[in-house]
């Protein structure tokens, strides 16, 4: 119990600490506690692949849409197909099932 307070007295007076800084330009970076790992992800890796997945996402879309309109006809708004091919996960069988059960 006595380590667990030691623990919160170093969080609390390390915070209070690094707040008085805040707008020092020489404040100290961020360390990891030990067997903490940290994945560092660059700016230009994040926004590939949150291109690529929004890509993929949408072509996904267009296929299963384009797949539901085969089955379902004509007769169903482009946003309903839509919404039902996102709430199936891009699963077309689960995707006619949702369709029909509203």
């Amino acid at each position: 119990m006595q380590r667990v307070r030691q623990m919160l007295d170093e969080i609390t007076s390390s915070s209070s600490s690094s707040s008085d800084s805040e707008g020092d330009s020489n404040s100290q970076p961020f360390h990891a506690p030990p067997g903490y790992q940290l994945n560092v992800i660059s700016d230009s890796e994040v926004s590939e692949t949150g291109v690529s997945a929004a890509l993929r996402d949408d072509s996904r879309l267009t296929i299963v849409v384009a797949q539901l309109r085969e089955i379902i006809g004509g007769d169903a708004a482009q946003e309903q197909l839509e919404e039902v091919a996102i709430a199936a996960d891009y699963d077309v069988n689960r995707a006619v099932n949702y369709f029909f059960s509203l």
